[in-house]
C-alpha cells in the first residue's frame, strides 16, 4: 500500500501511519485548540453534537485527531472561552480553534486564516 502523502510503499494495509513521513493513512479530521486565556480553567473537549458523547479531551494548544466518520458533526468546548461551535467533519480537513476579540471560539480552516 502507498502512503497518501509521500507516495512511498508502506509496510502493511493495516497501517494507521506512514513509517516514513508519519502521515495518517486513513481519512482523519483534525482540530487544534487555542492557547489558554486569562479565564481558562479546564481542559478542551470534543463532542459528537448529536449524542453529546465525549470523543476527545485535550489540553490547551493540544490537537484532537479523529477518524473521519461520514455525517459526523462535532461540538467543541474550551474552558474560559465562550460558545461551543459545531462543525461537520470532512476527510483530511484541519481546523484551528481561535478565540475572537470577545473570547468566543471559532473554527478557522488551516491555510485559510487570512482568506476573506
Amino acid at each position: 500500500m502507498k502512503c497518501i502523502k509521500c507516495n512511498r510503499e508502506s509496510l502493511s494495509e493495516n497501517s494507521n501511519y506512514c513509517p516514513y513521513c508519519g502521515a495518517a493513512q486513513k481519512p482523519v479530521f483534525t482540530v487544534t485548540f487555542p492557547e489558554k486565556n486569562n479565564f481558562s480553567q479546564s481542559k478542551c473537549y470534543v463532542y459528537d453534537s448529536t449524542t453529546n458523547k465525549t470523543l476527545r479531551i485535550c489540553e490547551f494548544k493540544g490537537t484532537a485527531v479523529l477518524p473521519y466518520i461520514k455525517d459526523l458533526s462535532i461540538k467543541v468546548s474550551a474552558g474560559g472561552y465562550r460558545g461551543k461551535p459545531v462543525i461537520k467533519t470532512a476527510p483530511g480537513k484541519v481546523y484551528n480553534l481561535v478565540g475572537d476579540y470577545s473570547g468566543k471560539l471559532v473554527f478557522v480552516e488551516e491555510g485559510k486564516e487570512n482568506a476573506k
